[in-house]
């Protein structure tokens, strides 16, 4: 049997069979968070990927990531997969943050929200990022990022993340 995914209704019919939606038993059932609420954290989120005058402090993206084996990152630089947001962080010090003068990222203000249950959600935004090499090559452009977050001890973390350039279509 061959099943295809495609879109984030699909996204959200697995999140409900993986993740449930159901509270674990005992657990008080939260405030349902916005959009708005989104919104703040993942402008949070751009301000620590800021990186200036070579020095950027990726540890301080820890609490956005769920701290075990179960992240999946798919990512362009480095670029690839990752399982762990551990890894994901070295990797990308040795092979980006390293060869860095410069880094910002910045969401624009356009967070959609699809909540699944009480312990998972789904968002997507665009952003702006320059980079900076030390050698003073600049690259300017615009991403495109959907995140599967899961609600933990009262907080929201990153289990799947999938970032991406827009590419730019030229008239030829």
């Amino acid at each position: 049997m061959r099943i295809v995914a495609r879109g984030l209704p699909c996204c959200v019919a697995v999140l409900m069979v993986v993740v449930g939606t159901r509270l674990p038993a005992g657990q008080p059932k939260a405030d349902k968070p916005t959009a708005a609420d989104f919104q703040k954290r993942i402008d949070e989120y751009g301000r620590r990927w800021t990186m200036t005058n070579g020095k950027i402090d990726l540890a301080k993206l820890d609490e956005f990531y769920a701290p075990d084996e179960n992240v999946i990152i798919f990512d362009n630089a480095p670029p690839g997969m990752s399982t762990n947001w551990a890894a994901h962080r070295r990797e990308l010090q040795k092979e980006l943050f390293s060869k860095l003068k410069a880094h910002r990222l910045v969401p624009r203000q356009d967070v959609t929200l699809r909540l699944v249950g009480d312990t998972a959600a789904v968002t997507t935004f665009i952003f702006d990022y320059d980079l900076e090499w030390q050698d003073g090559k600049k690259l300017q452009g615009t991403g495109r990022q959907s995140n599967v977050w899961e609600r933990r001890g009262g907080g929201w973390v990153i289990v799947h993340e999938h970032s991406s350039p827009v590419p730019e279509f030229t008239d030829q």
